[in-house]
């Protein structure tokens, strides 16, 4: 796998993330909406594997942003690198584990694990997401 320079963590920072839901796959998921222990909603980018593990690269996502991208109107590459987004983690999964997690500015990303530019989501919203984006996104009483 490519080296990646970041900051060793011990651990995988979360406690436990829950599946949203797979949005893109072939074969096994390449990207999945997950949640972590406090509903904070991130997304997971399948960039690398040997024959050991599967790299995962894992960023919070806003809602706003995630359905810009499940619109085709922000590509993926944007939701990476997202200034929002103070730092991400790349970890490496072997058998249900997540083991050898960094943590790096978005910024330092390799290149080879940042989506090209012109990766757009192009299929219909799944339908989980309707009622998704009416919770997360509904305007608060003052």
């Amino acid at each position: 796998m490519i080296q990646q320079d970041g900051i060793q963590l011990p651990e995988f920072p979360f406690k436990e993330l829950k599946l949203f839901h797979h949005i893109l796959f072939h074969d096994e998921p390449f990207l999945s909406h997950v949640q972590d222990e406090d509903n904070a909603d991130y997304l997971g980018l399948w960039v690398d594997n040997n024959e050991d593990a599967h790299r995962w690269l894992v960023f919070r996502v806003q809602p706003i942003d995630l359905k810009g991208y499940l619109e085709g109107k922000i590509p993926l590459r944007n939701l990476v690198l997202s200034t929002s987004n103070d730092f991400i983690f790349l970890t490496d999964m072997v058998d249900g584990n997540y083991v050898n997690t960094i943590m790096l500015k978005p910024t330092h990303l390799v290149a080879d694990y940042i989506p090209e530019p012109e990766l757009f989501y192009l299929m219909n919203i799944p339908k989980k997401y309707t009622e998704f984006f009416k919770q997360t996104l509904a305007p608060v009483p003052v």
